[in-house]
């Protein structure tokens, strides 16, 4: 072979490898994304059925202000000076409920406008009651058992 078919035939194949690349690194990025849409899907029917099963905030919506291990005495210090109060966790829930009325209005997971319906009446209405007699907060152990007595909506409340 001559030079200029060496090179021709070089060019093709970094050519075709950037291609091969190229769809490789798609794939990989339509997978995450994939991954990353029912991680959000699932994670939003888990908190609607937390909220309207038993009216409490799931407890996930807190662990970004709970310390994951248990902290030496010198940070609990700290921690205590940059941890948030109850009406910043409050603000929190009542603004991850909003998030979730909006998605919830415009999902393509709830099935016909009966469904969707019904949600976002009682996503809604316990909004109203949040604003109006705080965010009680579920156990760790969610999303099982029934609604609690202390945890039902009065319907004279709202």
């Amino acid at each position: 072979m001559d030079h200029e078919s060496l090179v021709i035939w070089g060019s093709l194949l970094i050519w075709l490898a950037a291609i091969t690349l190229f769809f490789i690194l798609m794939r990989s990025l339509l997978a995450r994304l994939s991954r990353l849409f029912h991680t959000r899907m699932r994670t939003s029917m888990e908190a609607a059925e937390i909220i309207v099963r038993t009216g409490q905030a799931p407890a996930a919506w807190r662990q970004r202000f709970l310390p994951t291990d248990p902290w030496p005495n010198q940070l609990q210090a700290v921690w205590d000076c940059f941890a948030p109060s109850e009406p910043d966790l409050e603000a929190l829930c009542l603004d991850r409920l909003e998030h979730l009325i909006r998605f919830f209005e415009t999902s393509p997971i709830v099935q016909g406008p009966d469904a969707r319906s019904l949600l976002l009446t009682e996503l809604r209405a316990r909004q109203v009651y949040w604003k109006r007699h705080g965010v009680s907060m579920a156990s760790a152990l969610e999303p099982g058992g029934d609604r609690s007595e202390d945890s039902r909506m009065d319907d004279k409340a709202i």
